[in-house]
């Protein structure tokens, strides 16, 4: 399947309908107190075309053949690293050091050697005690935002290197974690004798608007300040844009016999702080996306 609506190209549309919401209630507001009647197909219109445009992002450069050789080598390389690691006992596995590097080696396999993806749901929630909206239109904006943060309950799978390399956190990179010890909290390692589950909680982001790869950047499949440069909607504009990722959980469970990732939990959230533009009035707008995803794993 190609590439679905992203969680952060989701966010992005939220935000949009949000800004859409406070156009048409600024314009509204200079003529009349009567109810605005046009505004959701105003909003539906302009989320069906944005999402439009964001589900034909699957990249098609390269051959399959050459990336079937990159993902061959890689796997040699990891699979030899593998076997070593899953030889020492579960023990050895007690510092957050040690869990970190497990936890890293094991699923950043993931892309290059999985035959299936299966995520199994993808959780959306807006965090009501973050939301900070203009009074003016701070009804009809909740309103907005709890219709469009809609999940996927129903189990997708993929197959294509390519879908699962843009699906599998963190999308659209080679690699799924570039956590470091810093960015963690507690850490544990437990052994159910064929496998390890690993749960890692992590501290707030201590970087505001992380690079990919950076921070929960680098970890999570989050909503990053770049991605809103990209946006060009006529009347909005985004002059203020900074991104925090909170609450961070990883649980994984990962096969002692071939230290391959069988199974994976995210939950994150991002907390957008936004200067909105919209025509001739400037906005400030905050609110938070609390997100959960679930994957199993096939080799």
């Amino acid at each position: 399947m190609k590439n679905k609506k992203l969680f952060g190209i989701i966010a992005v549309v939220i935000v949009l309908a949000v800004a859409a919401v406070i156009g048409v209630g600024v314009a509204k507001n200079k003529t009349d107190n009567t109810p605005d009647t046009t505004t959701e197909g105003t909003v539906d219109s302009f989320v069906e075309n944005t999402a439009s445009s964001a589900e034909t992002e699957v990249n098609t450069d390269n051959s399959q053949t050459e990336a079937q050789s990159e993902f061959t080598s890689e796997a040699s390389s990891t699979e030899a690293l593998a076997e070593e690691e899953s030889s020492v006992p579960a023990q050895a596995y007690t510092s957050i050091e040690d869990i970190v590097k497990l936890y890293n080696t094991s699923v950043n396999r993931v892309k290059s050697e999985a035959k299936q993806l299966t995520r199994n749901y993808k959780k959306l929630s807006s965090m009501d005690n973050y939301l900070q909206l203009p009074s003016a239109i701070e009804s009809i904006g909740r309103s907005a935002i709890n219709t469009f943060v809609k999940g996927e309950n129903e189990p997708q799978s993929w197959t294509k290197k390519e879908d699962i390399k843009i699906i599998f956190p963190v999308g659209k990179e080679d690699y799924s974690s570039h956590l470091t010890a810093d960015m963690v909290e507690s850490a544990t390692c437990k052994d159910n004798g064929n496998t390890f589950q690993i749960d890692i909680k992590l501290y707030n982001d201590k970087l505001t608007s992380p690079a990919k790869g950076k921070g929960y950047a680098g970890v999570f499949n989050t909503v990053t300040a770049s991605t809103f440069e990209e946006i060009s909607i006529p009347t909005v504009t985004f002059h203020t844009v900074k991104v925090n990722g909170i609450n961070g959980r990883i649980s994984c469970t990962i096969d002692k016999a071939t230290g391959r990732v069988i199974k994976a939990n995210y939950k994150n959230a991002d907390i957008l702080y936004l200067g909105v533009k919209v025509a001739f009035a400037d906005f400030d707008v905050q609110f938070a996306l609390n997100a959960e995803e679930d994957y199993t794993i096939k080799y």
